[in-house]
C-alpha cells in the first residue's frame, strides 16, 4: 500500500529536473519509492542510496538485481578513509 508522501516522492523526481531528499522513519517505506524510480525511470539515470547498514545495502543489490537492474552497494568494506582523504 502506497502513501501519499511515497507518491509524492516519486512524482518530484520523475516531473522535475532536480535532486529530491526523502527522510523517513524506519520502517516508513523509503525502499519502495526508491525501487519504484529503479523500476519505472530510465536505466542511463544513477540513483544513488546510502544505507546504515552494510546487510541492507546487500539485500537491496539481490533483489534489484533478480528485478533484471544493475545495481551497486558500497560499505565499508569497498570505502576507506583514504579515498577521501
Amino acid at each position: 500500500c502506497l502513501c501519499l508522501w511515497q507518491i509524492n516522492v516519486v512524482q518530484a523526481v520523475l516531473k522535475h529536473n532536480h535532486n529530491v531528499i526523502s527522510i523517513a522513519g524506519t520502517g516508513l517505506g523509503k525502499t519502495l519509492t526508491f525501487w519504484m524510480l529503479l523500476l519505472f525511470h530510465p536505466a542511463d539515470n544513477i540513483l544513488i542510496i546510502i544505507t546504515p547498514l552494510n546487510i541492507l545495502g546487500k539485500q537491496h543489490v539481490e533483489s534489484l538485481s533478480r528485478a533484471g537492474k544493475r545495481v551497486y552497494s558500497l560499505g565499508e568494506t569497498q570505502l576507506q578513509l583514504q579515498i577521501f582523504r
